[in-house]
Parts: C-alpha cells; sequence; structure tokens
C-alpha cells in the first residue's frame, strides 16, 4: 500500500500542518483534480451518480468493493453506478474529498486521521475492505524469523517510514522482545520496485500485496514472515470517508448510506460465491492477466482474504472505536501520529448502522 510522507511532516504543529493542507489542496486544483466532474449529481436517466475517488490500482482485496459501486450501487432505487476517480497517492485522495472534488473517498485509516488533526472536516463512515492485502515476504537465509528482521545487515523496505508499510512491523518486533528502533528501513515507493529489489537482493525483507506474493514464493529463496492479520484482531485499514458538512446536508446522508450498503452486498457476495468474485476480479482488477484467471487459481487467495484476512466483513462490524484506538500506540511508536486525535469524533457509526437496517430489511 502507497503511504504518505515522512517524520519532518508528522513533527509539525497543527497550526503547520493546517499550512501544509492547505497548500497541498491549492496543488490539487492546479492539477485538474477539481475539475473530474467526480461529483457529478446524475446521469441521463436522472439517477444520482455517487463521486468516489480511490487508489490506482485494484487487487483482490478491493475488487468487492470496486464491484459493489460500479454495479450494485447502480441497482438501488435512484442512484446509477458510483463516479470512480483514479488517484496515484493516498494523500491526493484525501485533500481531493477535503476539497469538494469528490464525494466519498476511499483511503487509508491513518491518512484521514492525520487530516482531521490537521484540522480537515472528515468523517469515517465505514470499510472498503478489513485489515491489508501486504504481507512481508523475506530471504529465507538471511531473515529466517520476524525478529531477525532487526539483524545486523539486514535491509528492510518499506514505502515510506510512518506509514502502513512501517506500522505492519513494529508489533511483530514487540512480541519478539526485538527493539523496532534497530530496523535498518530502506524507503521504496511500490510493491513491484520492492519485488526487484528483493530478487536482486538489494533488499531482504518487502511488503508486497498477496496477489504478488505467490510470484516471489515460486522462486524458493523467500518465505512468509509476517501475516498481519495474524498480529492484529481486527485491523480497519482501509476506510470510506467523507466531508462532514457534505454528510449533514439531508441530501448527501442518504447517497452515504445507500454506498456503504452496496459495499456491504458486495462483501456478502464475495463470501458466498467464488465465481462472482472471479468474474470481478476478471473484470475490475488492474493486473494485465485478469481476464486469463479462473476460479481455481483464485481459489487460495479468495480463501485467504475470505476467512483469514476476514477483508470483507458483511456488516463491517470490526470497524469500531475500540479497533481503531488499538492501533494508536503503534501508530505513534512509528511518529505517525500525535496523541490527542479524538476516535469517537472521527468516527460516524450511524451511517454504518442505517446500512445494516437496509440489509436487513433487505434479507
Amino acid at each position: 500500500m502507497r503511504g504518505p510522507g515522512g517524520r519532518a511532516t508528522m513533527r509539525m504543529s497543527a497550526s503547520s500542518s493546517r499550512r501544509v493542507l492547505l497548500r497541498n489542496l491549492a496543488g490539487v486544483a492546479a492539477g485538474g483534480v477539481l475539475g473530474l466532474g467526480a461529483c457529478r449529481r446524475g446521469d441521463e436517466s436522472g439517477s444520482r451518480r455517487i463521486g468516489v475517488h480511490t487508489v490506482g490500482y485494484t487487487l483482490g482485496i478491493q475488487t468487492p468493493a470496486i464491484a459493489a459501486w460500479s454495479e450494485l450501487l447502480g441497482e438501488v432505487p435512484g442512484y446509477g453506478p458510483a463516479n470512480i476517480t483514479r488517484l496515484d497517492r493516498l494523500p491526493v485522495i484525501t485533500q481531493s474529498i477535503i476539497s469538494g472534488a469528490g464525494d466519498i473517498g476511499d483511503g487509508d485509516i491513518l491518512t484521514t486521521l492525520r487530516a482531521i488533526r490537521a484540522g480537515a472536516d472528515l468523517k469515517i463512515i465505514g470499510l472498503s475492505y478489513h485489515s491489508t492485502g501486504l504481507v512481508i515476504v523475506a530471504h529465507k537465509g538471511r531473515v529466517p524469523t520476524a525478529a531477525d528482521l532487526a539483524a545486523e545487515g539486514t535491509v528492510v523496505a518499506i514505502n515510506s517510514r510512518g506509514d502502513f508499510t512501517h506500522v505492519l512491523l513494529l508489533k511483530p518486533l514487540q512480541d519478539a522482545g526485538v527493539d523496532p528502533a534497530r530496523l535498518n528501513l530502506l524507503e521504496i515507493g511500490g510493491s513491484g520496485d520492492r519485488m526487484r529489489a528483493l530478487l536482486a537482493g538489494r533488499v531482504h525483507a518487502v511488503p508486497v500485496h498477496l496477489d504478488q506474493a505467490a510470484e516471489l514464493l515460486a522462486q524458493g529463496d523467500f518465505h512468509v514472515i509476517i501475516e498481519p492479520w495474524q498480529v492484529f484482531p481486527a485491523f480497519p485499514c482501509a476506510v470510506l470517508f467523507c466531508r462532514g458538512a457534505w454528510l449533514a446536508d439531508p441530501a448527501n446522508r442518504p447517497a452515504a448510506v445507500a454506498l456503504v450498503a452496496a459495499t456491504m452486498r458486495g462483501f456478502r457476495r464475495a463470501n458466498a460465491d467464488l465465481d462472482w468474485f472471479t468474474d470481478r476480479y476478471r473484470t475490475y482488477a488492474t493486473r494485465p492477466d485478469r481476464e486469463k484467471v479462473g476460479p481455481e487459481t483464485l481459489r487460495p487467495l479468495w480463501e485467504t482474504l475470505r476467512d483469514r484476512v476476514r477483508a470483507w466483513p458483511e456488516r463491517m462490524e470490526l470497524l469500531t472505536p475500540e479497533a481503531i484506538q488499538a492501533l494508536v500506540p503503534f501508530f505513534r511508536q512509528a511518529d505517525a501520529l500525535p496523541d490527542d486525535v479524538d476516535i469517537e469524533q472521527a468516527l460516524d457509526m450511524t451511517v454504518m448502522d442505517d446500512a445494516r437496517r437496509e440489509l436487513d430489511r433487505d434479507a
């Protein structure tokens, strides 16, 4: 997963962070994001098109949500498929929602909480998936266990200090009695580049997506040493969020509920039906060979995401203030989040509550 920037930004005061946020928003506008029409209110049929801003790629863990926004939302009376805008960086997604360029953002919880801490009017309203599709893959001979990540001479690639690829390392090391400060970290953006660095011997361990890990394991010299879902019982990673003022508008709240309910339906369909998941993966995944992938090829990935990762909780019951609060010490340890973020204020549970009631009426 691609994360936000490094330590200097994280140590800014709240007023400095707000100034940076405003400056970045100006850059978003200059870059043309504000002119994308992501907030289109309707199509030719008069159905509302909710503007969703998400990342630039789709892997297995993201497939049910993308399918839900592209298909299932359009089955709700009054709504068409979401108007999806893809952006390459998580902070840009956050900034675009703050600016009003989109209705609902699909980003990571850490970037969202940092924006709220900096003064942004944002509310977390749901999940686009639970936990993470990332695992830590290491060279077998050099890094036999997670504790060996901090051994002298071992180089661990991450996306950037203070993001999720950094945070994922902290609890396993803590559990092994190893000081994370001993890690020798090298920032390499993009899981593909990290894979190439591992294969070339430039680094000895990398976070990569489950979809990509099999390729490394097939080389024979590598193994998975950290599965985050084994370490963090609840890990609300990818969140749906919107502006508080937008949500408070009576014209917009039903749209938020409709999108979250459609996402829950997508989770339900993915959990129940490998063929449905396979068909949507072949439609929406961004890997070049997606159309050649069949259900038996996808079965191991699907079963891992469904049963072990619990990527698609059908009622989004794993997104709670307590689950987020349990992660905060590791965010702070990574120098990623100040102490005074009000989790209860950041998380609006009522949208999920209303979406669950919609699902119960459908049952």
